[in-house]
């Protein structure tokens, strides 16, 4: 049973986590490393006309267009973008992006490893309260969600290789233990799915690549399409 000292173990165990939460947020806001201001500490010397360049391709992604949104020569853009220091510029800002995409969806993970928790050491209703192999299955949720964010801080792409969200799409017990069903029937989930796709695909128009994409889905998502189509 999980009492009073187990719960004290794990505050212990995220302890550690939680510093390197706050710490990294703290950088997001502070390092000029995740500014998103071209050239922020002044070192590459940029004139101003350089940086409104840059920061306008970052924003669209489009040369020609953004020399017409800037009043820049098409040359004199294709100049700017070449740059070296532009190119170190473009890739930096990029990355502080995508650091502080991550950081809205620390919330997120946040929230899931509260529900996680409150369910492990039975702060529910007792009609919600898992049974004891069950809660071993979350136990080891928690663990795989701590060391995502552990290794996210340091490299937040791999926030995009895992579907939390769309997995604990509603934060309840119910949702969660609907996620360790499919962990105990795996047979039983991949039948699910492909019942789904095989109604979505109910036309036959589908392409190969397209119900193969269809697979990588989880069911939460499958069952909003099916949904789409119906409505259409």
């Amino acid at each position: 049973m999980y009492n009073k000292k187990n719960k004290k173990s794990m505050y212990i165990a995220t302890s550690d986590l939680n510093e390197l939460q706050k710490q990294y947020t703290n950088k997001l806001e502070t390092s000029p490393e995740f500014s998103l201001e071209v050239d922020p500490e002044g070192k590459y010397r940029m004139s101003d006309e350089q940086k409104k360049f840059i920061q306008t391709y970052i924003q669209f992604k489009n040369i020609p267009l953004t020399c017409q949104l800037t009043g820049v020569s098409e040359e004199k853009g294709k100049a700017y973008y070449l740059a070296y220091e532009s190119q170190l510029e473009i890739r930096r800002i990029n990355l502080a992006m995508y650091h502080r995409q991550f950081s809205n969806k620390l919330l997120d993970l946040d929230e899931i490893g509260g529900w996680l928790s409150s369910v492990l050491v039975d702060e529910v209703p007792i009609a919600d309260r898992l049974q004891m192999k069950d809660k071993l299955k979350v136990a080891q949720m928690i663990i795989d969600l701590n060391n995502l964010k552990r290794t996210a801080f340091s490299d937040p792409s791999v926030i995009d290789t895992v579907e939390v969200s769309e997995q604990i799409k509603d934060l309840s017990v119910k949702s969660i233990k609907r996620l360790i069903e499919e962990t105990n029937n795996p047979e039983k989930s991949i039948k699910n799915k492909e019942e789904i796709i095989e109604k979505i695909d109910s036309d036959n128009n589908l392409s190969g690549e397209e119900i193969a994409y269809l697979r990588t889905l989880p069911v939460e998502k499958l069952l909003e399409l099916l949904e789409e189509k119906g409505s259409n």
